[in-house]
């Protein structure tokens, strides 16, 4: 690689950080002025069941594929007094976990029949393309 080229990844590395923190930190502080009452009852079930916490961390991490994404949010819905501390433990129990599939899912295009990577991800896509367009904006 010559000079110019990694200067340019550098670069590229660090803003693509830059914008993932301010991203964060906008969501944070915006939390708790967007928190609603059926969000924190949604959260209240995590408390009855652990699993339930572990559910909701799992499918958030597989659907966004990010584990860190979910963990801020979730250390923001503490800060802003909408999770509690153990709550939040569950659901981050279940980022762990979620953020796992994206490498079985990359993993299920290793075999000689099997369906490609692309494939895959593209369904997933799309699925999740859909389920935006046509979900219910309230929570």
């Amino acid at each position: 690689m010559t000079p110019v080229q990694i200067a340019t990844a550098v670069l590229s590395l660090i803003a693509g950080i830059g914008v993932f923190l301010i991203a964060c930190t906008m969501m944070s502080s915006n939390l708790e002025s967007v928190s609603s009452n059926k969000l924190k009852q949604l959260f209240a079930r995590t408390s009855k069941s652990k699993l339930v916490g572990v559910g909701i961390g799992t499918v958030a991490t597989a659907a966004i594929q990010s584990s860190g994404a979910t963990t801020v949010m979730v250390i923001g819905f503490v800060n802003a007094g909408i999770m509690s501390l153990m709550q939040a433990a569950t659901v981050i129990y279940g980022a762990n976990i979620g953020t796992t599939i994206t490498g079985q899912i990359t993993a299920l295009g290793m075999f000689e029949n099997s369906i490609s990577t692309g494939v895959v991800f593209a369904t997933f896509a799309g699925i999740g393309a859909f389920t935006m367009a046509f979900a219910k904006k309230d929570i």
